[in-house]
């Protein structure tokens, strides 16, 4: 209603960002509601109308104040705000006159809005550090998808609005039409825009994210170009027509794909954060689109058009025209994103695939942790030597973790150390212990769910195994309370992620599924030569056996599962005599902190999938950690066509269970 009865260009600029501004305040909630709830609504509808009577009446709560003034970040809101209105501001004064851009208050305007803005943005980094209240967590724009979705969609977005307000200039001040013949002239507007929502909503699952959006982006691209090179004598149908029909093709598809994407590379609990700034992305796009080709098109025409009368249709033209070619460089600029940037992005709404081999991971390659923010994990034997490193890794990336472990004493003070952390003490030998473990989890879990598990519990003792008693002495019952904690407790945590992995995601593969993995902590003593310790060779080699059973079914509950191999790296596993002597020799050690670099790397990569990851000293990994591709037989024809044959009797594709 303000934008309809404003009276300036000032007012439409300024009225169309508050209302930018509104739409953003809904669309996060909405996103968080639609991803979270709407599949169950759908099936509890019926439930819900035939038992409302029922219902108790609910009481109202109290209105928490201290949440009011202290959950919310208002430094950031105020700084961003008003940086947004200076801003809008001084781009509104030299739309109508550039002579103003040389005056005190539109320089002031323009360098306070740069100042708030930096300001917003250290200020962000510093709250989300402490963990405080923020508008916008400046780790989202790590995730290059995201990155690249808001860049186009501010420039889309904004060429899609400002080609909307020069054509309907066009059509009353060149072709001298009235308001109602142009408003019916947009009527092909709604319709196209309804049939690109339909037939996008068909190809998504079978296309790319950047194919589709390629392509709709170079046909979004003929509209103002062919605006560009109109005749004003030209009827409607001859090329305005087309126009109309082509661009909101790209700004409608943009929207709905970006939204999916965003489903698809945040956790549930970061959608609705996502979507908002994606909107708020937008829609300033929008404010700059419209006051960019203003300013432009008025430029143009003071300057460059010999005619006098600026107000006539000749004039005017002439500012159009350029208006028009700098919407199709926005265009052509959004297309050069997508080809260079986002080419990367999956097909989305495909369900999880079965298991196959595509070669070792390239571990050389930078990865984004953006979607592990916010996730929850248990880490058995959590509270030293590699656990501890686990757990520090992940806390460091915002990862709500349990630290499960015997040690009451180090589990605790590791608790008081880190943020986001609880201590569950556990013997993984215990059923019960375990069992206990992973109902805690999800109590402490903000999400009330379990994305990741490592099952780093694992001990080294003295081998009795092959353990000579002498030719007098009859041979004693070994310890192998290796087995038991190696094998027997890995087993008990295999199951109970499983059981939890199925309880969040169901048995059917689904683009829905939020992603887990279960890690199995291994060794490289599943694959070298380790006289005299077979228990413990054998404990490490059972890893491979379960995650070779697990990772051709995990998929259809949404799951993944992998092992770390570590060698060599300085723990408490062995003494410290044991380490000196094997250092003296020469070996390299691996390093804890490159054992949780790898371990994030494994989680973050959603296509990581039945992989042993081997770390060790970087005289042989550059990273500290490299995939050795063991796991398939590379190399060998013979092996692989027995595998094959060996899966005909009872193929992944059966199902989870048969």
């Amino acid at each position: 209603m303000a934008c309809l009865l404003s009276a300036t260009g000032t007012q439409l600029i300024l009225f169309r960002v508050i209302s930018g501004l509104a739409t953003s305040l809904c669309l996060p909630s909405a996103m968080s509601l639609i991803s979270e709830y709407f599949p169950a609504a759908i099936a509890n509808t019926f439930a819900v109308l035939s038992s409302w009577w029922k219902i108790p009446r609910s009481q109202a709560g109290d209105v928490s104040w201290h949440m009011l003034v202290f959950g919310i970040d208002w430094v950031g809101a105020v700084a961003a705000s008003a940086a947004l209105g200076l801003l809008s501001y001084a781009l509104s004064l030299i739309t109508g006159d550039i002579n103003k851009a040389h005056e005190a208050s539109t320089i002031i305007c323009f360098s306070l809005s740069g100042d708030l803005l930096i300001f917003f943005v250290l200020w962000q980094s510093f709250q989300e550090r402490r963990n405080k209240p923020t508008l916008i967590w400046n780790s989202l724009w790590k995730n290059l998808a995201f990155t690249c979705i808001c860049v186009n969609e501010f420039m889309i977005w904004g060429a899609f609005n400002a080609f909307e307000q020069v054509i309907n200039l066009f059509f009353q001040n060149v072709q001298d039409l009235s308001r109602v013949e142009t408003a019916i002239r947009f009527i092909p507007t709604p319709i196209t825009g309804q049939l690109t929502a339909l037939t996008t909503r068909f190809v998504l699952h079978r296309c790319r994210a950047d194919a589709i959006i390629n392509i709709t982006t170079i046909i979004s691209c003929v509209s103002p170009l062919i605006m560009a090179l109109v005749n004003p004598t030209w009827v409607y149908w001859r090329c305005a027509y087309v126009a109309i029909c082509l661009k909101s093709i790209t700004a409608d598809s943009l929207f709905t794909v970006s939204i999916i994407l965003i489903a698809g590379v945040f956790p549930a609990e970061t959608q609705g954060l996502a979507a908002g700034v994606f909107n708020t992305v937008s829609q300033i796009g929008t404010s700059f689109g419209l006051a960019i080709v203003a300013l432009i098109s008025n430029q143009v025409t003071d300057q460059q058009s010999q005619i006098e009368d600026k107000g006539s249709p000749e004039a005017l033209i002439v500012g159009y025209r350029a208006a028009f070619w700098t919407l199709f460089g926005m265009n052509v600029a959004s297309l050069v994103v997508i080809l260079f940037e986002l080419r990367k992005t999956p097909a989305m709404s495909q369900p999880a695939q079965g298991y196959t081999h595509n070669g070792p991971v390239d571990c050389s390659l930078p990865f984004d942790t953006n979607n592990l923010k916010g996730k929850t994990a248990i880490v058995t034997g959590g509270a030293n030597g590699l656990g501890e490193g686990y757990v520090r890794a992940l806390v460091a990336e915002g990862v709500n973790v349990c630290i499960a472990d015997l040690n009451e004493e180090k589990g605790k003070k590791l608790e008081a150390e880190l943020k986001g952390t609880k201590y569950i003490q556990c013997n993984t030998t215990i059923w019960e212990d375990q069992a206990r473990l992973f109902r805690e989890a999800v109590s402490f879990s903000p999400t009330g769910k379990i994305h990741y598990v490592v099952a780093n519990a694992g001990i080294h003792r003295p081998d009795e195994v092959f353990l000579y008693s002498g030719d007098d002495q009859e041979p004693q019952k070994p310890d192998l309370s290796t087995i038991d904690v190696n094998i027997q407790g890995t087993l008990y945590t295999a199951k109970l992620a499983s059981h939890y992995f199925i309880k969040q995601n169901g048995q059917t593969p689904s683009p829905k599924q939020e992603d887990t993995c279960l890690v199995l902590i291994g060794s490289g003593a599943a694959f070298l030569d380790c006289p005299r310790a077979p228990q413990y060779c054998a404990s490490k080699w059972a890893m491979r056996g379960i995650m070779h059973a697990l990772r051709r079914t995990a998929f259809y509950y949404g799951s993944r599962v992998n092992i770390i191999s570590p060698w060599y790296v300085k723990t408490n596993i062995l003494s410290e005599d044991a380490f000196a002597h094997v250092s003296s020799l020469g070996v390299v050690f691996a390093t804890v902190e490159d054992a949780g670099q790898c371990l994030l790397r494994i989680l973050s990569d959603t296509s990581i999938n039945g992989h042993s990851i081997f770390v060790s000293g970087r005289k042989w990994a550059a990273q500290g950690y490299l995939d050795l591709d063991l796991e398939d037989y590379a190399g060998s024809a013979l092996i692989q066509e027995i595998q094959e044959d060996q899966m005909k009797s009872a193929p992944a594709s059966l199902g989870l269970f048969v």
